[in-house]
């Protein structure tokens, strides 16, 4: 049977890290995962990527946004409390901080966790009383505080660990914008704000802080422009030592950065990656590279990219690690890449939910049943204009992936949240106990499985990045060919793969293919017996199998048959293949040359000879579709269908679906008209009435076929209230009615999962993934 193959917009990266398991191990139960807190009911700030603690908790201060409310905005005055939530249970709290017996008063500003507490800044701008104060509460709960300059409150701040019992402060004067710092400490049971030395170069806020030696602070890349992007940036890094009070010249790094981040590992080296480079610039994206100090050494070596370029972003541990793998979240990238400090090796680990310029407003790794998660804040578009982190309105949930491929895992996935935030990727979809892959997409090499019985998991990258990859089933494995890095580069660029089980459970290695792949116009189809079927650019068909003797694998083709009409295929009518269970093969769409005359041939008069036809004119869109018996080595065409463009579907056991279009010699209508083949092709069964779907036909929609089924996507008819839900639609070719599946704007629970995937249970009893679609 052949497959139909689908490029999704935008999927979704639900995949997940736990211990390797055995290959028939059953799936774990899907959890809930709860929805983010509501706004109202706890507020989550704009801050770093944080660490849950042992409990599975992430925890900060915060205020309750609506209470202590002022005349005077300026003299508001907001209860200090500590929160709590657990992402895997939903369950959330607050306790007020407590100062001298009394709720402490003041919002919390660019906290840090310390080892044994939290410090942040509090700044009372109610005129008369100005004050800024640093605060530190202990794990065991003593509070201390500190006065410090109100000067120094210069949002956003930027607060830097140093060891277990400091930080620092770092800001742009406003109006010199060299760098003032304080560093506050936690020594014999007070805190002490201290007042370094300026560091006499003028910054904007592109630059990277980090903790470097003994408690000491590095700066790094950074500028004094006015624009984002490098225009021109700096490859300089400075360092106080804050012992002596002094600043002194670092390692240069190797390429000029800003937006960079810089993150110290356990061995005292700093890692360095992404930001805008002088090569990858504003207008490029950010840079993927990366380096690493090494303080023995003391230099920037270079180190492998990270897969692909980040900004803004920020490195936190990835659960469960043991501070050995670092996750780069909060950035503005499509993707979350992962480093193993071990390996020294990057690998992405899940797509973004959504990502914008400004960066992001939170990142939240945690663990629920075994499996890995985060939460993602993103910034809110305002007006149209600009974006803020205020409120929580679009934060979307992800699953991250093992780091390794030989760890294996299995869940059975929760289909509120199931959706892969990957554009262009390549899908295949499930047959029988075979499992949906989603393939590629937006410049990674990641392959996700979904499995009719509710197990998801990922499988082995692919050796190459791709996007538009065209994926079939061939020779028990699965095979990727075309697609492209970039939309401008010749599909041949990318080289094929083939992936030697499409098991769900036994996957083996992708493996090179060499030999000339199937061209981005041709139509290519999977056959019964492993091999492929192709119809050509000219309309030639060719059989194709893969010599998997050896590496890299062998394409291979041998002549087919050859229509009896002239068929081939163009872009505005390409051709649909499908093998029938009893062998035949049908081939729709594509365009024809029907106008023929007969020759005398030596054989003529012979019983069994065949008609020879010399063919005339021009190709034109064909209105039939032909059926090859392979057994018989006869051709069957259908009726007419009497009508040109709209868009072909096949289904079932090779009935097709045409809709749009228009009659022959005629306009189109206004609404898009279905017509359906009989069983045997020997007629056209115009949709009317009841058996037209229920979405507005006058509009923009989707069709898919998925296990033979056939579906529709579009939006139902606005009404006074607003405009229509978009749903999908499945066809019932017995009843020839339509049954809505799937209402797609329906989502309770889930906040910003976009282009999901769902598990449906069909009326005929077929369990389906059906993605939302794009054809």
């Amino acid at each position: 049977m052949a497959t139909r193959i689908w490029l999704l917009p935008c999927f979704l990266a639900c995949v997940f890290v736990s211990t390797a398991y055995a290959a028939d191990a059953p799936a774990a139960p899907a959890l809930p995962i709860p929805a983010v807190p509501l706004f109202e009911h706890l507020y989550i700030p704009d801050m770093p990527p944080l660490n849950a603690n042992a409990a599975g908790e992430f925890e900060w201060l915060g205020i309750r946004i609506g209470a202590g409310a002022a005349a005077d905005y300026r003299c508001t005055r907001y209860a200090t409390l500590r929160m709590h939530w657990n992402p895997s249970t939903g369950k959330t709290g607050e306790d007020p901080v407590l100062h001298d017996g009394k709720p402490m008063e003041g919002s919390p500003e660019g906290q840090v966790a310390l080892e044994n507490g939290v410090l942040w800044l509090t700044n009372n701008t109610c005129p008369g009383q100005e004050k800024a104060q640093f605060h530190f509460l202990g794990k065991d709960g003593r509070l201390l505080a500190v006065d410090t300059d109100p000067g120094m409150v210069q949002y956003p701040l930027q607060v830097q660990a140093l060891s277990a019992t400091s930080a620092a402060l770092v800001i742009p004067d406003p109006v010199s914008r060299y760098l003032r710092v304080h560093v506050v400490s936690v020594r014999d049971g007070k805190l002490v704000d201290e007042a370094m030395p300026e560091l006499a170069i003028p910054y904007r806020r592109d630059f990277a802080a980090t903790a470097y030696g003994s408690g000491n602070l590095m700066i790094l890349g950074g500028s004094n422009s006015e624009y984002r992007g490098c225009s021109p940036c700096r490859s300089d890094t400075h360092i106080l030592d804050v012992a002596t009070r002094t600043w002194k010249d670092g390692p240069s790094m190797l390429e000029s950065r800003s937006e960079l981040d810089a993150t110290t590992l356990p061995d005292g080296s700093v890692l360095v990656s992404g930001g805008y480079t002088r090569l990858a610039n504003w207008s490029t994206g950010p840079s993927r590279t990366a380096e690493r100090l090494f303080p023995v050494a003391d230099h920037f070596e270079a180190i492998a990219p990270m897969p692909v370029g980040n900004a803004r972003h920020h490195g936190v541990w990835m659960p469960g690690s043991g501070n050995k793998i670092l996750l780069m979240g909060s950035g503005i990238g499509k993707h979350i890449a992962a480093y193993d400090i071990a390996s020294g090796t990057w690998r992405v680990v899940a797509s973004n939910t959504r990502s914008n310029n400004g960066g992001g407003c939170g990142f939240f790794p945690f663990m629920a049943g075994g499996q890995m998660y985060a939460w993602i804040r993103n910034q809110n578009e305002a007006n149209g204009k600009f974006y803020d982190c205020i409120e929580q309105k679009q934060a979307g949930l992800v699953m991250i992936r093992p780091f390794a491929d030989d760890v294996r895992t299995a869940a059975v996935f929760d289909p509120q949240f199931l959706a892969i935030n990957r554009g262009s990727a390549g899908f295949l979809p499930a047959q029988g106990e075979l499992p949906a892959l989603a393939i590629g997409g937006d410049n990674t090499a990641m392959v996700d499985v979904f499995g009719t019985d509710g197990r998801f998991e990922p499988a082995p990258e692919l050796l190459d990045t791709r996007n538009e990859g065209r994926v079939l089933r061939m020779h028990g494995g699965v095979f990727v060919f075309g697609g492209h890095v970039n939309p401008d580069e010749n599909p041949d660029a990318v080289p094929m793969e083939w992936l030697e089980s499409g098991d769900l459970r036994h996957f083996g290695r992708w493996r090179r293919v060499e030999g000339t792949p199937p061209a981005k116009l041709g139509a290519v189809a999977a056959l019964s017996d492993g091999s492929l079927i192709e119809v050509d650019a000219k309309g030639d068909i060719h059989f194709i199998t893969l010599d998997t003797a050896h590496d890299p694998v062998t394409l291979k083709r041998t002549p087919g048959p050859t229509f009896d009409v002239p068929r081939r295929p163009s872009e505005g009518a390409p051709i649909l293949i499908r093998q029938l269970a009893d062998g035949r093969i049908v081939f729709a769409g594509g365009e024809t040359n029907a106008l023929r005359v007969a020759l005398v041939t030596d054989d003529v008069n012979k019983p069994q000879a065949r008609d020879t036809f010399a063919f005339l004119g021009t190709f034109q869109q064909a209105d039939t579709y032909t059926v090859y018996d392979p057994k018989t080595q006869q051709w069957t065409a259908s009726a007419s269908a009497l009508r040109v463009d709209g868009v072909i579907r096949m289904f079932g056991n090779g009935r097709v679906a045409w809709f749009g279009g228009a009659p022959a010699g005629g306009e189109p209508p206004a609404e898009k008209s279905i017509v359906v083949s009989s069983a045997t092709g020997d007629r056209w069964i115009p949709l009317r009435g009841k058996s037209l779907p229920h979405v507005d036909l006058t509009g923009y929609i989707e069709t898919i076929t998925l296990d033979d089924e056939l579906f529709v996507k579009g939006s139902l008819p606005a009404s006074d209230n607003g405009p229509g839900k978009t749903i999908v639609e499945w066809f019932d070719p017995e009843a020839l009615t339509w049954t809505t599946v799937w209402t797609i704007d329906d989502q309770p629970s889930a906040i910003a999962t976009y282009n999901r995937v769902k598990l449906c249970h069909l009326p005929n009893g077929k369990t389906v993934l059906l993605p939302e679609m794009h054809s």
